[in-house]
Order: structure tokens, then sequence, then C-alpha cells
């Protein structure tokens, strides 16, 4: 999938990775591949390719399909920078409610968020 917003959208960035955001996670639920692309292509050549039109660019990419079920020393060595195990528990790093306070959805939503993987595969 690739990505595109038009350049008179205020935010383009934003918007175009939200609903990416949302294909991306959906693939996942359905068992498929799936990753952000962001940084690591160009742009113009995936422009090209789909038949991106005037006034249009291109802000990510990911790939969609059946995941090898051996990853690479490449794919290792960079999943290995964004694995949850590095994030931060959620105490930290949070404000407002006291953690005695939160309810159980309050808690397992955050937890869902922290576990998340970002748009652009980082995470502190």
């Amino acid at each position: 999938m690739v990505f595109i917003g038009t350049l008179d959208w205020c935010q383009r960035q934003e918007k175009v990775r939200y609903l990416g955001e949302g294909l991306v996670r959906e693939a996942i639920s359905l068992g498929l591949g799936t990753c952000w692309v962001a940084a690591f292509f160009r742009p113009e050549v995936a422009a090209a390719r789909v038949g991106s039109e005037k006034g249009e660019r291109v802000v990510a990419a990911t790939p969609i399909g059946d995941a090898a079920g051996k990853w690479s020393w490449e794919e290792r060595m960079m999943t290995g920078w964004g694995r949850s195990h590095r994030r931060k528990p959620i105490p930290e790093g949070r404000e407002g409610l006291r953690e005695e306070d939160w309810s159980d959805w309050m808690r397992t939503a955050l937890e869902a968020a922290r576990l998340a993987p970002p748009v652009v595969e980082r995470q502190p």
C-alpha cells in the first residue's frame, strides 16, 4: 500500500498516517504481515508506480502479505529497536489520575497504547 496526500491538505502527514495506521492495524488483525515504511524508500519511485497525480505526494508505504516464518539478520536487527520490552512502563512519563484510581478499562487501554506499533517505528 502507498499512502498519498494532496499538497493542499493542512497537516497532510498526520491525516495520511492516522488513516494508514488504521489500515496497518486492520491488516495485522487479519493475520497479514506489514510494517510502516516511511524513511527508507524513495517516494518518487512509489509515486511513479502507482500513478500519483499532480499536487499529490507519497507520505509512506507498507508491504502487506504473508510474512516469512524466518526473519533475516536485518529484520531481527531492525525489530530489536522497537521491541515492547524496551518501552517505558505506563507509570513513567504520565501525568494526571493516580494509578490507584485507574479503572480496569483505563489500565487496559493504556497498556494497549503502550504496546501498539508507533507510526514512526520508534518508542522510547
